[in-house]
C-alpha cells in the first residue's frame, strides 16, 4: 500500500527542487525527487506509523514549511559536524533523524540519526528501498 501523507506543504517546483539540490551538494535519485515534487513533506498515515518498521512520523519540507530540510540540515551539522552531507529528511516521535547520504562513499544510502546515542544506523541502500519497508 502507498504511503498517504497528510499536512504537505505547498506544492515546490521542478525549480525549487534543483535548487535544493544545490544547496545539499548533490543530485538524489529520481525516486526521492518525484516524491518530493508530489508530497514535499508531511505527516505520515497514523496507522501507518504504529505499524512501520522505522516508527517514522513526518517528512520533513523542501520548501514553504516551518521546519524545512535546509533549516534541520544546517542545525544538524552545527551540533554534529561529522554528519555534514548527510541530509535529513524526515524524523520519528523520538526526535531521531532519517538521513539521506549525498557523500561519495555511500551515495543515497539511508540511515537514521539515534540523537541520544550520538550513533548513525544503516536502513536502506535507497530512498526507493526505504518507502517500500515502511509500505510493508
Amino acid at each position: 500500500m502507498p504511503i498517504t501523507l497528510k499536512n504537505c506543504e505547498a506544492p515546490i517546483s521542478t525549480l525549487d527542487y534543483d535548487e535544493f539540490t544545490k544547496i545539499i551538494g548533490s543530485t538524489p535519485s529520481e525516486y526521492f525527487r518525484n516524491f518530493y515534487i508530489t508530497n514535499n513533506g508531511g505527516t505520515i498515515n497514523d496507522s501507518t506509523t504504529e505499524s512501520n518498521a522505522f516508527l517514522l512520523n513526518s517528512f520533513l519540507s523542501i520548501k514553504n514549511g516551518e521546519i524545512t530540510i535546509e533549516d534541520t540540515y544546517k542545525q544538524l551539522i552545527k551540533g554534529e559536524p561529522e554528519l555534514i552531507n548527510l541530509v535529513p529528511f524526515a524524523y520519528d516521535d523520538c526526535g531521531n533523524m532519517f538521513v539521506l547520504s549525498a557523500r561519495n562513499k555511500d551515495l543515497g544510502l539511508i540511515y537514521l540519526w539515534l540523537t541520544d546515542e550520538r550513533d548513525l544506523v544503516f536502513l536502506s541502500s535507497s530512498f526507493e528501498e526505504f518507502l517500500a519497508q515502511l509500505e510493508q
